[in-house]
């Protein structure tokens, strides 16, 4: 399907729509999509996992607002895209899904460590910017801007 490299990228949209629209009607759910994409996102071949990491990362940006993900599938969507900076084939499409996840879901708010502080220590530790291809260092700016946004959202909160 969407992973095969013989698909054009109508139907890969297609793919994509279709998931999204079953998540909007409850037919689908995150786990049961991560569970299927599973032997892909841990394959030994590096394009394999970053064109699975780009469907979940895909899948997630075409939700938007429109889908609210609960607590827990944000930390481990968090927690995932994270992980995935160590994959240099992954960091677009982790960067990309990161960035949709916090647009869209923002983080969740009373875990210890806090969830910003995850994904800033794994973006500082893993990610080379000035290595990055101009689009991905356009992502980990994005990314660092919905981090300094969440930050002042925080504070505001605080003041209240």
């Amino acid at each position: 399907t969407y992973i095969e490299t013989d698909v054009s990228d109508e139907e890969k949209a297609g793919v994509i729509r279709d998931l999204a629209l079953g998540f909007q009607q409850g037919s689908a759910t995150l786990l049961v999509l991560v569970t299927s994409l599973e032997g892909h996102l841990t394959h030994s071949d590096s394009a394999l996992r970053a064109q699975a990491t780009r469907m979940l990362s895909e899948v997630i940006v075409s939700l938007g607002y429109e889908h609210r993900l609960n607590a827990q599938e944000v930390s481990h969507l968090v927690g995932f895209f994270c992980d995935r900076f160590r994959d240099l084939q992954a960091i677009p499409a982790s960067l990309l899904g990161l960035n949709a996840v916090l647009r869209f879901q923002g983080l969740p708010v009373g875990e210890s460590p806090p969830a910003s502080v995850v994904v800033a220590s794994a973006a500082f530790r893993e990610l080379h910017a000035q290595s990055l291809s101009m689009s991905s260092r356009l992502l980990v700016f994005e990314l660092t801007g919905l981090l300094l946004q969440g930050v002042d959202d925080d504070h505001d909160h605080e003041e209240e």
